[in-house]
């Protein structure tokens, strides 16, 4: 097991990029599954689009205010890049919606 107090300052920046990395991926499956979970609920064009709008601004308030607030700057990012994945991450599931519906 590695000890994280005797991190070389190469080790500490690997295990920061794998962080964010796993992070981003997460955003990005989070917005996926909303929009599918939408999709599954509704069966319509407009539930999905109101699953994306109510999205939209939970990630919002979440990456832009609370992750400000609350978040420990250690393990917050970037703002922009967070919430761009997760909205990205729902329009890839809104397009999946579309081409399967």
């Amino acid at each position: 097991m590695m000890n994280i107090n005797k991190l070389t300052p190469d080790e500490e920046q690997t295990l920061i990029t794998e962080f964010n990395t796993v992070s981003q991926l997460s955003h990005v499956a989070w917005g996926v599954m909303i929009i599918l979970l939408f999709h599954i609920i509704g069966h319509s064009v407009i539930i999905d689009l109101i699953g994306l709008g109510l999205w939209t601004t939970y990630s919002g308030v979440k990456e832009f205010w609370y992750d400000n607030k609350y978040e420990i700057p250690v393990v917050r990012g970037s703002s922009l890049l967070d919430f761009s994945m997760q909205v990205g991450g729902a329009l890839v599931g809104l397009l999946i919606s579309v081409i399967f519906r």
